[in-house]
């Protein structure tokens, strides 16, 4: 996705550098979910129908394990799945697109799934700022390479 990898906004959407990088973090950050995201209905021990909710992801890896290489987490528990929260949200959740859109941009938000990562989300804006002064406009290049 081009606004994705370089400009990493989306007028045409509303979408904002903020938002872009939530939505990132949400299709990268594994989370457990207590029951089976593949069968068509979930049922808790008891029986009963569970009705999806974003609530039902738990994120399974620490800030420092983000920033690290690490392999897929795994589950020994046939009855919880291990996904994205961005890919739970838009495959597994009976949303609208619009509310998908919404729990993805703002997944580092107080209040959100992915709340404990705000700081990773902050790092990465920080080592995307554009600093004007370091670009040589005459050769289109950074200065110093």
């Amino acid at each position: 996705d081009l606004n994705k990898s370089i400009i990493m906004s989306d007028i045409s959407t509303g979408r904002n550098v903020y938002q872009t990088l939530n939505s990132l973090l949400s299709e990268c950050i594994y989370g457990l979910v207590p029951y089976n995201i593949f069968a068509s209905e979930a049922f808790s021990s008891a029986g009963k129908k569970i009705v999806r909710s974003p609530s039902d992801w738990t994120p399974i890896m620490n800030n420092d394990e983000l920033l690290r290489p690490c392999q897929l987490p795994t589950v020994t528990d046939s009855s919880s799945s291990i996904v994205t929260f961005g890919k739970f949200v838009e495959d597994f959740l009976p949303l609208e697109k619009q509310e998908q859109r919404q729990l993805k941009r703002h997944f580092t938000d107080p209040g959100n799934a992915g709340f404990g990562y705000k700081p990773v989300l902050e790092s990465l804006r920080q080592a995307l700022r554009f600093d004007p002064s370091q670009f040589d406009l005459q050769s289109d290049t950074l200065k110093g390479t």
